[in-house]
């Protein structure tokens, strides 16, 4: 679900670029042995392998890729070999989004895919309808120094950007109260500009495709250019279980049109699983599932924000990812859908199992939603107060409703923080954020037992599912 927003535990100074970003170091391939200089770990040369992904869609080859990340040369795809679709998207203004904590281990391809992304969609020489915003706290690996090096790259590319290196802490706050808090951080720049931007693209610290990502995209866009008319487009998480089964992810947050929770596996959903089945797009309540593609006049016109539920009000006590799709629903913005085909895993051997074979090939253009209304009831899977698991078996169907339409905004005398100040700078090594220290049976999650965690094996940054 929305969790894997992570970004957390820090006891590091703020470290912040904002467009033009500061020039990193060149990643040139993976050495283990890191440097230290003026009390700044860097890394060492670093080489981007080509990524297992394809680029159909993006048309843009790894030769393209390695040129950027080289800071050799700026090859973006020609409007000649461009779809429709990819033409479309190429006009919006799009705002990339990510939280990230201890992802060192997918920062390689998850860099080297995000330009391919970025390539793509800037042609025409217009990178400045792009903005790249990622907030980054906690790490104790080398997450940071990529970061530092993708700021180099974006300052290559062109694209401007916002880097926060060392956000805010946990500390003794609620999980959700915390993640809400550094989603809402990332957004910063958004609510700050004058620009209006199309889309805001979140990705979590996820291993994916540039074009799984580019579909998704294209299924958010307007009827009138092909797309679906979508208020919300989010893909769809795996991970590799007990035995190498491929199973669902991101269950907590995701509910289909019904209201039901999604499952792990076949069926997944109660409705859309047909078209789950042959990658097209269906409607459903609430999801996040590693990428998700929001209008971005949700967060800037609207104001919405992310948050804790409302404890006095006896609201369900979910993620900040299902509450905002709550929101969204109460002001008229239900118009969500999930993508299959912007499959991701937070591993690469998780994706290569799971997600690797469900990449598009070409735009699909069969997909057609008929947009029904919200569902009156809702599953609701609380997460107790003061713990960091989710038991499914406490699951109730809810009036998810019941509270007037009211809807939390940010304004002018409101702050998108939650409880900010006396949690910031807490321990630095506090690694509750997690849930739990991952020693559970590895079945578990898959049993519906009490687990927001992945099975052993698989990292635990900031997953969709926390």
């Amino acid at each position: 679900m929305a969790i894997r927003c992570i970004c957390l535990l820090a006891g590091f100074l703020l470290q912040v670029s904002i467009w033009p970003c500061t020039d990193g170091l060149l990643l040139r391939g993976k050495d283990a042995n890191a440097t230290q200089s003026k009390g700044v770990v860097t890394l060492g040369k670093v080489i981007y392998q080509p990524t297992s992904c394809n680029h159909h869609l993006s048309v843009v080859d790894n030769v393209a890729v390695s040129e950027a990340l080289a800071h050799k040369r700026v090859a973006a795809p020609k409007a000649s070999g461009s779809s429709t679709q990819l033409q479309a998207l190429q006009h919006q203004k799009i705002f990339v989004v990510a939280c990230l904590h201890n992802s060192e281990d997918i920062m390689q391809h998850w860099t080297s895919e995000l330009v391919r992304l970025l390539l793509a969609l800037s042609a025409a020489g217009s990178p400045t309808s792009l903005f790249v915003s990622v907030y980054e706290s906690g790490s104790t690996d080398h997450t940071k120094d990529y970061l530092e090096l993708l700021e180099g790259h974006l300052n290559f590319l062109g694209i401007p950007c916002k880097i926060v290196r060392g956000g805010v802490t946990r500390g003794k706050r609620e999980r959700i109260e915390f993640l809400a808090d550094v989603r809402n951080r990332a957004l910063e720049p958004l609510r700050a500009t004058t620009e209006v931007y199309d889309r805001v693209l979140w990705l979590n610290d996820i291993v994916f495709c540039a074009d799984g990502a580019l579909q998704m995209l294209a299924h958010a866009l307007p009827e009138p250019q092909g797309g679906l008319g979508a208020d919300a487009v989010c893909g769809m998480d795996y991970i590799k279980g007990d035995g190498g089964k491929c199973a669902f992810y991101d269950r907590w947050a995701s509910k289909d049109a019904t209201g039901r929770i999604f499952r792990n596996f076949f069926p997944i959903v109660n409705y859309g699983e047909s078209e789950l089945e042959v990658g097209q797009a269906f409607q459903v309540f609430s999801c996040w599932n590693g990428m998700v593609a929001f209008d971005a006049s949700i967060f800037q016109k609207q104001r919405l924000l992310f948050r804790f539920h409302r404890e006095d009000l006896g609201e369900c006590a979910a993620s900040e990812a299902d509450l905002i799709f709550r929101d969204m629903w109460n002001i008229g913005r239900g118009r969500i859908a999930v993508s299959p085909l912007a499959a991701s895993s937070y591993s690469d051997a998780g994706f290569k199992k799971c997600a690797l074979r469900k990449q598009p090939i070409d735009f699909d253009t069969s997909s057609a939603i008929s947009w029904a209304p919200a569902p009156k009831m809702s599953s609701c899977c609380p997460k107790d107060r003061g713990e960091d698991v989710i038991n499914y078996r406490d699951c109730f169907n809810e009036d998810w409703n019941r509270f007037n339409n009211s809807v939390p905004r940010l304004n002018s005398s409101t702050s998108a923080y939650i409880s900010l100040g006396a949690y910031a700078g807490e321990d630095a090594n506090d690694e509750d954020w997690r849930g739990d220290d991952g020693d559970e049976d590895e079945n578990a999650e898959m049993q519906e037992v009490p687990s927001l965690l992945k099975p052993n094996g698989e990292a635990a940054g900031d997953d969709g599912e926390t």
